[in-house]
């Protein structure tokens, strides 16, 4: 839709200047890096999120976008640590932000096993998923996402991947 892309355009041009003139209100960071991935401006995502993340109240989220922004730049190893870090520095495991980083850990760790065929991350996926199965069955598309790592980590078995 223009009208929203417009609008995410002028809110970039506004979270821009104004983290230029408050450079220490790391919200402001916040804010522009979530307009620049909504952009597909990764890079910049990635420099506005690393910032982010000093900030306490933005740690956790910030490290689930930056890992986002890493994943969709096919930088599956630095997604990969970067979600493991908002995992360990999450204060819960069944909140909704808990929920999207293993959510987002298993789509970057199925994403990398199916470039690199390798069995031992479509498993680790396949574990991913079954906890926010088991947590919480209702979230996303869960269900649907769990069947289709099992069926690849099958097909990896049956097959002649490495491990």
């Amino acid at each position: 839709n223009e009208a929203l892309v417009k609008q995410a355009r002028f809110e970039l041009k506004m979270y821009t200047e104004r983290a230029k003139n408050y450079p220490t209100d790391l919200s402001l960071k916040y804010q522009l890096g979530l307009r620049q991935l909504r952009l597909q401006k990764y890079d910049d995502a990635v420099a506005s999120f690393q910032e982010a993340q000093s900030d306490p109240k933005f740690r956790s989220a910030s490290l689930n976008y930056l890992g986002e922004a890493f994943a969709a730049k096919g930088w599956y190893d630095e997604a990969i640590d970067t979600f493991r870090r908002g995992i360990d520095n999450h204060e819960s495991d069944t909140d909704p932000i808990a929920l999207q980083l293993r959510y987002d850990l298993m789509d970057a760790l199925e994403n990398k096993a199916r470039k690199e065929r390798k069995i031992g991350l479509a498993e680790e996926a396949s574990s991913i998923g079954s906890q926010i199965a088991q947590t919480n069955i209702n979230f996303k598309d869960i269900r649907n996402r769990l069947t289709t790592v099992r069926e690849f980590l099958d097909e990896l078995r049956n097959g002649d991947a490495p491990a």
